[in-house]
């Protein structure tokens, strides 16, 4: 007989005792934070990559902090796109409290919390990407397996949908959205923010995006696309066929004078210097074939 048959691994009660334990222990030295689900928007069905997700939901669960130390991960570095911020945080959470919270709702396409996923840390102000979920540690101490450890990494934004009806969460798209601005013409009604607002160009084309920000008579109009395809689509001029930016809540109604798809850039970061190295680098980069990392002058 290889093992003691009255020594057991673990009874349905021990089990019991020791997930009552730790979620104890998560509500004392534990953090609320907001587990948000991806949806998915589109997706290509070739490479199987997600092209467009939205954010629609925000579960709040407590997890404890295992990353004591501080940040793990690569942190801040400069890389050959500039600087990058790559700050790893771990994670633990009680499966039975992320049922209760979380899966009951069905909300994943996984039944446990699933890499692409984001935790958005109130204590840091900061959203975090899931990049890998262990669910074996500890490793059946009782014969079972009462947590989720999660390793997640700073979100780096990329036009996602946010509307989680949380403001501190919702804002980061308002901020980090890339922005069409819009002036407005003659019109009538108030445009709401956040609301959906629309362009008809043609019979078969309507352009959809949200007000993200209104400034004198200028609209920031972020995820802006066609209603066909999805697609990025740019704002017209109001003229001919092209109609007027129709608010679908506040039915506001205004003549689109021009549009701005660049602008936005310096809205976003204000202490970008593109231009300033542009200016400089004119005065002493040489482009001619004396210069060895310049561009060979061809004659034919």
């Amino acid at each position: 007989m290889p093992r003691n048959p009255y020594i057991s691994l673990g009874t349905n009660s021990e089990q019991k005792l020791q997930e009552n334990l730790i979620i104890e222990a998560l509500k004392i030295y534990g953090h609320e934070v907001y587990y948000l689900p991806r949806g998915i928007v589109n997706r290509d069905t070739i490479l199987n990559e997600v092209i467009t997700s939205k954010f629609g939901d925000a579960f709040k669960i407590e997890m404890y902090v295992a990353s004591t130390d501080g940040f793990e991960g690569d942190g801040q570095f400069l890389s050959k796109f500039g600087l990058e911020v790559r700050n790893q945080i771990k994670l633990v959470a009680s499966r039975t409290r992320w049922d209760d919270l979380v899966g009951r709702f069905k909300v994943t396409e996984e039944v446990r919390p699933a890499e692409g996923d984001l935790i958005y840390f109130p204590l840091v102000n900061g959203l975090f990407e899931i990049k890998y979920v262990a669910g074996d540690s500890p490793f059946y101490q009782l014969g079972n397996l009462p947590t989720y450890e999660l390793t997640c990494e700073t979100f780096e934004y990329s036009n996602e949908n946010l509307e989680t009806g949380i403001r501190a969460i919702d804002e980061i798209e308002e901020i980090e959205a890339f922005p069409y601005l819009l002036t407005l013409g003659s019109g009538s009604g108030t445009f709401r923010i956040g609301e959906e607002v629309t362009q008809v160009l043609d019979s078969d084309t309507t352009i959809r995006g949200e007000i993200a920000k209104l400034s004198n008579s200028i609209a920031h109009v972020i995820h802006s696309r066609d209603s066909d395809n999805g697609s990025d689509t740019f704002w017209q001029v109001t003229a001919g066929s092209y109609g007027n930016l129709i608010g679908t809540i506040s039915g506001a109604s205004y003549l689109i004078t021009s549009t701005d798809g660049t602008s936005g850039v310096t809205e976003v970061d204000t202490h970008a210097q593109n231009d300033v190295f542009t200016s400089i680098g004119d005065g002493f980069v040489d482009f001619s074939e004396t210069n060895p990392f310049g561009d060979i002058n061809y004659i034919q």
